[in-house]
């Protein structure tokens, strides 16, 4: 079966607490407490002398206590979503002038615009934070859609693959090599659908995280409806268009019901998404739980009458290809359409889209009633309930969200996750850093080796709280780069006593440092991404990074091909003899026959600080060959001259199954200089091979 293999490492730290254990200070009334805004006109004036008598709420029908009425000033502020220009029809280029244009206008009603793009490859990018100056527009929309029309030629494989084969005799079939073809295109559709329900959570999310309000316009041709890559299974004996379209489109949860689109790795427990329809609903609800409409606008001009031409002007295998694709376009569309229309907005498409859009976002009149609740249920149940708010007296308009999704703070986080594992870059709350490092064992396995840096001064002395414990997770998804065929999660679990003896420990250090050995994993030579998100439990705060590393194939690879380079301090460990490295399991730390070795992680080195670096290396050529070369330079200086750094064996080990190289070197930093640096490891090999090298980051402190 091809889809995410995952497996488990799951650590242990202090002490193991159950996933969110801790909740936050806030009473459960108050957090049960949800608020509706709402927005009532008379003859285009906004009214602004309401009170709470003035207002009734109803929820699925039945009246609801108001507990209190808020006149707010509602900020006019819009995030626009370039989503995929590269598909996007190359006729567009000539009119996104045009589209620039209409975003500056609504920066002239008085918004103040976010400006994104959201790209199948990687993920969401903020361009422009909010601005309303036109200029910034401009770049920032430029900017967005220089990709426009590139990746057409995606299409018109697909065209080709249904066209060449599908179609013609009656009693053909796909052929081995359209068949692969028409997989790397449901493979991409996938992706595609995957980053944009991510991409437009992790806005969703990050206005939240602002609350300050404001709507998301998402500028689309589409969202891709295609649920899993594995429908391609169901292609096999195909005979004709109509049985292709069906194939592609097919629900058969034979072949779908194991595969989980959009939250591999089961963050959302008991949630499985086997089709677009799903997740799609998921992502109406959690939008509406945090207030956030999402607009959506088609950026071509729409017209029956050029889109679907009649089927005489095509040769006959042409027409069936053309349907196949246009309907695949109209379910793209209609996913625009659920979207928008599931979170209280509107799509707008045609070639009155812009006047549309301006008449709508007219309405918005800078200020609303927030109107705060209590659900009828006493526990959130994760479900979207219907809201009918009325205002005593006639001829008044009122604009509110007519539906609302009952989300604790649990289920909130946990599609937080969900968004953090697509879009690590804007997860940010907390400051930390982590190194991932697949360590190979003396059988030739990799372990994970697993090393954090928590900083004392914002996480700890900055931060008031009164639990007598905190409690951090942090979650770990390593997925490979290409082909996401295989992937791997984690959880450790970090809990701390904030006690007097732990507050004079941190007003001690900088850091605090926590290192990690997990199970063995199958990694096979590919190139793979770790992400990393850490949760404080008390205020569902999420910080995130991410890594990439690389398995060589060592049987293809050149001699000196590097694994592993890893800075850090060495001390000395009488209770170990072995003269072959290990992880202590129980300490995470790094040892060797009466040594230890501690990553420093953010590899921060004083003056007077003995640095060491650790290096994994695949010699074939034996361990006499391995003589490393140790540089430091200045990329952000534009420098081609570069200092050189003695190095000195302290302990190396071979290991003749594998043919890898272990070995930890005592660095002299004396000349380099004060700052930040780049640390480069080399390693010349023999017979002409290219220079195999690494590079890390090195900081050099004063004192």
């Amino acid at each position: 079966m091809k889809n995410i293999m995952t497996r488990f490492f799951i650590g242990t730290m202090i002490l193991t607490c159950s996933f969110y254990g801790i909740s936050g200070q806030k009473s459960e009334q108050e957090k049960r407490m949800k608020t509706v805004d709402v927005t009532v006109t008379k003859d285009g004036q906004f009214l602004n002398n309401l009170t709470e008598r003035d207002f009734k709420l109803f929820e699925e029908g039945k009246e609801v206590k108001i507990d209190s009425v808020e006149l707010i000033e509602a900020k006019k502020r819009l995030a626009v979503i370039f989503h995929d220009p590269q598909f996007w029809s190359r006729k567009i280029m000539t009119e996104k002038e045009g589209i620039t244009d209409e975003l500056v206008r609504l920066a002239q009603q008085g918004y103040e615009l976010m400006i994104f793009q959201l790209n199948w490859i990687t993920g969401l990018e903020r361009i422009q934070p909010y601005t309303s100056q036109e200029e910034s527009i401009h770049k920032a929309a430029d900017q967005a859609m220089v990709s426009i029309g590139i990746n057409k030629s995606l299409e018109d494989l697909s065209s080709r693959s249904i066209s060449g084969e599908i179609t013609g005799q009656s009693g053909a079939s796909l052929s081995i090599e359209r068949q692969g073809e028409l997989q790397a295109y449901l493979n991409i559709n996938r992706r595609r659908f995957e980053k944009a329900m991510g991409g437009i959570l992790a806005a969703c999310n990050l206005m939240r995280a602002e609350r300050e309000g404001g709507s998301i316009l998402l500028i689309s041709s589409g969202i891709p409806d295609l649920s899993s890559s594995s429908q391609a299974r169901v292609l096999d004996g195909v005979t004709d268009a109509q049985s292709a379209l069906d194939a592609i489109h097919s629900r058969d949860q034979e072949n779908i019901g194991t595969v989980r689109i959009f939250d591999p790795f089961n963050l959302l427990e008991d949630k499985k998404f086997n089709r677009a329809e799903q997740v799609l609903a998921e992502l109406v609800h959690f939008a509406n739980s945090q207030n956030v409409p999402i607009y959506s606008l088609d950026p071509e001009i729409f017209s029956r009458s050029l889109s679907t031409r009649s089927s005489e002007f095509f040769h006959p295998e042409d027409a069936q290809a053309a349907k196949i694709l246009g309907e695949e376009k109209v379910k793209q569309k209609q996913n625009l359409r659920l979207l928008s229309e599931g979170t209280n907005a509107v799509f707008f498409r045609g070639s009155n889209k812009f006047k549309e859009l301006h008449q709508e976002m007219d309405m918005d009149a800078g200020f609303a009633y927030r109107l705060s609740f209590k659900p009828r249920r006493k526990r959130p149940d994760g479900k979207s309930h219907d809201l009918k708010v009325k205002v005593t007296g006639g001829g008044v308009d009122i604009q509110y969200k007519k539906r609302y999704t009952d989300y604790g703070i649990d289920e909130i986080g946990k599609i937080s996750l969900v968004s953090a594992y697509y879009n690590p870059e804007f997860f940010k709350d907390l400051p930390f850093e982590a190194k991932f490092v697949p360590f190979v064992t003396k059988k030739g396995d990799y372990a994970p080796w697993i090393n954090l840096a928590l900083p004392t001064k914002e996480l700890f002395k900055d931060r008031v709280t009164q639990s007598p414990k905190k409690t951090y997770h942090l979650h770990f998804w390593i997925t490979e780069v290409e082909g996401r065929e295989k992937g791997f999660k984690g959880q450790i679990n970090i809990s701390l006593d904030m006690n007097q003896n732990f507050r004079d420990y941190i007003n001690r250090m900088a850091y605090l440092w926590f290192f990690f050995r997990g199970k063995e994993l199958p990694f096979s030579p590919n190139e793979y991404q770790a992400v990393y998100a850490l949760v404080d439990t008390e205020t569902q705060e999420i910080g995130t990074g991410q890594a990439f590393f690389s398995i060589p194939e060592f049987k293809k690879n050149e001699p000196g091909a590097f694994i592993n380079c890893v800075l850090g301090s060495v001390f000395e460990n009488s209770e170990i003899k072995e003269e072959s490295f290990i992880i202590n399991p129980k300490t995470g730390n790094l040892e060797y026959s009466g040594i230890k070795f501690v990553p420093r992680v953010i590899n921060l080195f004083s003056m007077r600080q003995e640095s060491i670096v650790f290096l994994q290396v695949y010699a074939p050529q034996g361990e006499k060959m391995i003589k490393p070369e140790f540089l430091v330079f200045r990329e952000a200086d534009g420098e081609s001259q570069s200092t050189s750094i003695p190095g000195e064996l302290v302990a190396g080990s071979y290991n003749q199954k594998s043919k890898v190289w272990s070995g930890i070197y005592k660095l002299n930093l004396f000349d380099v200089r004060v700052g930040e640096n780049v640390f480069q490891a080399l390693i010349p090999v023999a017979d002409g091979n290219p220079i195999a090298s690494q590079k890390t980051k090195l900081i050099k402190l004063r004192n």
